[in-house]
């Protein structure tokens, strides 16, 4: 298990936490929150507790460090769920979402291509405004 969480550490949850500037432990009683939606094999993997564990390791070195994580079971199920606390609760700034696309999964059984990944991509930032959040997308590797 020591093995499968520091992977999902270095593959991807701290890439990103990285790319959504969480870098470090927030100082203050007011943690971020990061909402995890993953699909398929990866949905049983478990991202909150990703990181490196040991005594070597800095303070910082595992998602439970640095976010409070949430899952949610689809972008449409999240969707209904910030509409809700979009109208409960009338925030002046805007929360960030990171899109990332995977067009090509190495490894997986299925030929681990996603032809539409960077399409299904440009669709949720297209709605993130309408859902207060600001869309983050790392650069595309070809």
């Amino acid at each position: 298990m020591e093995s499968l969480v520091e992977w999902l550490w270095d593959v991807i949850c701290r890439p990103c936490l990285d790319a959504l500037g969480f870098k470090d432990a927030p100082c203050d009683d007011i943690w971020p929150r990061v909402w995890w939606i993953h699909t398929r094999h990866l949905s049983r993997l478990p991202l909150h507790a990703a990181g490196r564990h040991t005594a070597a390791s800095s303070s910082i070195d595992t998602v439970m460090d640095r976010v409070m994580s949430t899952y949610a079971s689809s972008i449409k199920a999240l969707i209904h769920g910030r509409q809700h606390t979009i109208r409960e609760h009338d925030t002046p700034e805007p929360d960030s979402a990171l899109l990332v696309a995977m067009r090509q999964t190495p490894n997986l059984s299925v030929g681990g291509l996603f032809p539409f990944a960077v399409n299904e991509i440009d669709m949720l930032a297209a709605l993130c405004p309408s859902l207060r959040l600001e869309p983050i997308t790392p650069p595309r590797r070809i």
